[in-house]
């Protein structure tokens, strides 16, 4: 069970990837001069940042590589309680760890501003770009929208599990065709359309 802990939070990692990259935060300038307020607001609209197009190409792709391999782990191991059939994991295991995740991450960065602990970006800031990582991806936006309070523990127990290989492959999860495609999240939307497709 261990590894499937350690798969599942590499998968959080591809997630929140441009999240964690503090470039997210900082302004994209080629020139000498400093940007006016309403050309940083117009650049943070269109999620235009320091982040160099060729990496954000690399998280994209990344992001959809990371959601192939789960798919191809949840069609090859089932998750089961005991005499019990394996769940939906899913919906009943990703879904709740990686959403409970952005949604801790949302509440200690409210608090560390709260406290003014140095930072490279607002909370506000910081919220919005987990939710444009996320709330795209099937299933996700209801479970944060319903989320109150985040569980410590990410809402379920894995020890309550045990990790079972189906005796051949199932076709519950469709793997990724195109990965840069499909990791892309609403901010990296944004900015393909705003640089005219220049993907």
């Amino acid at each position: 069970m261990d590894d499937a802990k350690v798969l599942f939070a590499l998968f959080a990692m591809a997630l929140y990837g441009n999240v964690f990259d503090k470039r997210t935060y900082m302004p994209f300038n080629d020139s000498v001069d400093d940007l006016s307020p309403e050309e940083r607001e117009e650049q943070k609209e269109s999620d235009i940042n320091a982040i160099p197009l060729l990496e954000r190409r690399h998280y994209c792709y990344c992001r959809g590589l990371a959601f192939d391999l789960l798919s191809w782990f949840l069609n090859n191991y089932g998750f089961a309680k005991p005499k019990e059939e394996p769940d939906y994991a899913y919906g009943y295991l990703l879904i709740p760890f990686a959403v409970e995740l952005g949604r801790s991450m949302v509440e200690y960065k409210s608090t560390a501003e709260q406290r003014e602990v140095p930072s490279a970006c607002t909370a506000e800031d910081f919220q919005s770009q987990v939710e444009m990582a996320i709330l795209d991806y099937q299933g996700m936006k209801d479970t944060y929208d319903d989320i109150e309070e985040p569980s410590p523990s990410f809402a379920f127990d894995f020890d309550d599990y045990t990790l079972q290989a189906y005796p051949s492959a199932q076709n519950i999860y469709e793997p990724v065709a195109d990965y840069f495609k499909f990791g892309q999240t609403n901010a990296d939307k944004k900015y393909f359309a705003a640089l005219g497709g220049q993907e």
